[in-house]
Parts: C-alpha cells; sequence; structure tokens
C-alpha cells in the first residue's frame, strides 16, 4: 500500500529493462501506442514483492464488484513472472532476470521520471534508458476484459547483435586488437590491407619493445655488478643488442613474385633471406650452391664449359710464347 491506496505500490530499488518511458510503443504491430517499462525485482526484496502481491489482490477484489460480477475467474492472471523460470509461451527468461522476479507496466500517460537529487525536476530522455536502476510507483487497476493482464517481455534479437557488434569495435579500437573478420581480409587480400590490419598491434609491440629493451638493461647492470663483487670478468662499457622477432601474417603469392621480379636487380642473398618460404638464409644459399655443383658434375660438357669461361683470358698478342705474366 503507498499513499493510502492498496492497490498502489513504491517499489525499492529496481532494474529498468526495456524502457519505453519518452516515447510510447506499441506492444504488437497496429496495437496501442503506450509507455511501458519492464522492472526487474531482486528477490532479496521481499518487501517489495508483498507489496506487490497484496496490490495484485486488492485488484481483483475490486474487479469482484465492478468486472466479474461476483463470479472470480478460476485463472486469475498474475503481472509478475519469476526470471528464474519461464515466460507464459514457455521460453526460459534472459540470464538477466535470474534472480529477480519481472514485471512489466504500462500507461496511456506520460510518466513523470524524477532523479533522487531533485524530485521536482524531470529527468532528459538522454539519461532514462534501459539498464538503469530506480524506485517505480505503479497501481494495480481492477480486472477489465476478464482478467488483470500484463504485457510479456518480447526480446529483439537484432539489439543485442547491434550492442555485440559494438563492444567488440570498441575493444578492438580501444585496445588496438586484431579483428580476423574483418572485410579487409577475405577474399585475397594485398600486403597493403594485412599491414594496415597490423597496424595497431604494431603500435602496441614497439611500446612493449621499449619497455623490455629497458628491463634487459637493469638486468644487464646487475649482471655486471655480480660479476664485479664476485671477482669475475667486467664487461661494463660493452655495446649488447636485443632483437625482439615478430611474426606478421603475409600474402606468400604476393612475395614470392615480389622475389621473382627482384633476380638481376638484388643479390641472391637478399632475395632469399625475403622468401617467405625460408627460415635459415645461409642454409638455404649452401643448398643452392651445392645443387649447382652437383648439376655440373653429372655434365662434364656444361662444367668444361663453366671451367673455361671462368678462367681469365690468355694475351697472345706480340708474338709471345703464350703464357701470362
Amino acid at each position: 500500500m503507498y499513499q493510502n491506496d492498496a492497490m498502489k505500490v513504491l517499489t525499492g530499488e529496481v532494474r529498468l529493462s526495456y524502457a519505453n518511458l519518452t516515447t510510447p510503443r506499441a506492444a504488437q504491430q497496429g496495437g496501442e501506442p503506450k509507455y511501458s517499462v519492464t522492472l526487474l525485482i531482486p528477490k532479496s526484496d521481499a518487501a517489495t514483492k508483498a507489496d506487490i502481491d497484496a496490490a495484485i489482490q486488492a485488484a481483483a477484489n475490486e474487479a469482484m464488484a465492478k468486472v466479474w460480477n461476483g463470479a472470480r475467474p478460476p485463472m486469475l492472471k498474475v503481472p509478475i513472472y519469476d526470471g528464474d523460470g519461464v515466460r507464459p509461451s514457455g521460453v526460459p527468461f534472459g540470464d538477466e532476470c535470474k534472480g529477480h522476479w519481472v514485471m512489466t507496466a504500462s500507461t496511456k500517460n506520460k510518466p513523470q521520471v524524477v532523479g533522487i537529487d531533485n524530485i521536482n525536476c524531470e529527468l532528459s530522455p538522454a539519461d532514462i534508458y534501459s539498464g538503469m536502476y530506480g524506485a517505480i510507483k505503479v497501481r494495480s487497476y481492477e480486472g477489465a476484459e476478464g482478467g488483470v493482464d500484463t504485457l510479456e517481455i518480447s526480446v529483439n534479437a537484432e539489439n543485442y547483435k547491434t550492442l555485440l557488434a559494438l563492444l567488440k569495435d570498441a575493444i578492438i579500437e580501444n585496445a588496438r586488437g586484431y579483428d580476423a573478420k574483418d572485410d579487409r581480409m577475405s577474399g585475397d587480400p594485398n600486403q597493403m590491407n594485412i599491414q594496415s590490419m597490423y597496424s595497431d598491434i604494431d603500435l602496441d609491440a614497439n611500446g612493449i619493445e621499449m619497455e623490455f629493451q629497458a628491463s634487459m638493461e637493469e638486468l644487464l647492470w646487475f649482471i655486471n655488478k655480480h660479476l664485479a663483487n664476485t671477482g669475475g670478468r667486467s664487461f661494463e662499457g660493452e655495446d649488447v643488442t636485443v632483437i625482439f622477432d615478430r611474426d606478421v601474417l603475409i600474402n606468400e603469392t604476393e612475395a614470392i613474385n615480389n622475389c621473382k621480379n627482384s633476380v638481376g636487380i638484388l643479390s641472391d642473398e637478399t632475395i632469399v633471406k625475403m622468401h617467405p618460404w625460408v627460415t635459415d638464409p645461409e642454409q638455404e644459399l649452401q643448398r643452392i650452391k651445392d645443387e649447382k655443383e652437383e648439376a655440373m658434375q653429372a655434365d662434364p660438357y656444361q662444367a668444361a664449359f663453366l671451367a673455361n669461361r671462368n678462367q681469365p683470358p690468355v694475351n697472345n698478342e706480340g708474338g709471345g710464347d703464350g703464357k701470362t705474366d
């Protein structure tokens, strides 16, 4: 009971869901638009639950005389549900309803929404949103058209998808993350697309590398001091370079084509080092050299030709004996 009205209740702190308190919305297409809100009442708030139950019974008693002509319906509809159970449709409530009583309130008239710091001033629409907490003043009415009815919670899956997408984008942008499902990675992305995808990760890697470099300098200082205290060799003043390798996704086809197009422009060693399939350039160069030598041994004519081509020219000018100085 609130303000001497048995059918009026002032709740404790509840969470507001599907808050349509600034603009009326029809529960079904073609229905009458109403201002509405779904209340998530903690089960720990036994006082509010008791007040709501009492208000429902008061509304039912009033409806006995005004609506039902003294014949109470055998199954009285109630506007409050157990959030740990299922909806009237048989579908379980969402996780946000667990541990709560769920009730939807609606009105044709625009409700007054005020702040706790100034109850004489209405909140702006920007300050009224689903998920906020507040105390709600509700009233149960005598059952019209055969019973005490309620609005059923309708879960719009698109809202959750939109919120999830916004949260994902915010995490990737603010945490400098990597989105593996970015449209730029579809099809056959070129190297520029891949580098742009990794740009934020590179920024993070640069910061981490600087921190590790500073940590290594502190560690080397400790080692030098330990060696000096124990009579070991001193490495004070020695230059130490710490190299961090990074693995970055690349377009192998594009990289291989660039290597092929660089033949005759760059040295074989540089080209081999840039090839994506090579992990040890020196070993790969040695293998290439060994394969060429085996090919020469297998073809004596080619071996003789190459050997003769590599010999210096003979100078026979002036009628000499053909010997070179």
